[in-house]
């Protein structure tokens, strides 16, 4: 699926469910470069049994190449705040 926003794969938004393992994945570029590799990390993990939404959660954020939003996007997975994982951009 193709998120229209974006024009990347569909990047799905979960609800983080206590008792399950979150994931953060933080990266500097938007994503639309780094789809492949997120299908890839998906696949990966689906190998080992996990997948995303049943047995994991993935929370990705992206700074869109506004190297000064990093901080502040760990900052806020740090504090706990925004748990809804997701395509979000600050």
């Amino acid at each position: 699926m193709v998120d229209p926003r974006h024009g990347a794969p569909h990047l799905r938004i979960a609800i983080w469910q206590p008792g399950l393992p979150l994931i953060g994945f933080l990266n500097a570029a938007s994503p639309d470069l780094f789809a492949h590799l997120v299908q890839a990390f998906r696949f990966g993990l689906n190998k080992t049994g996990d997948v995303e939404g049943q047995n994991a959660t993935i929370e990705y954020r992206w700074a869109e190449n506004k190297y000064d939003r990093l901080l502040a996007l760990a900052a806020k997975r740090q504090r706990g705040k925004g748990g809804t994982g997701g395509c979000d951009q600050y």
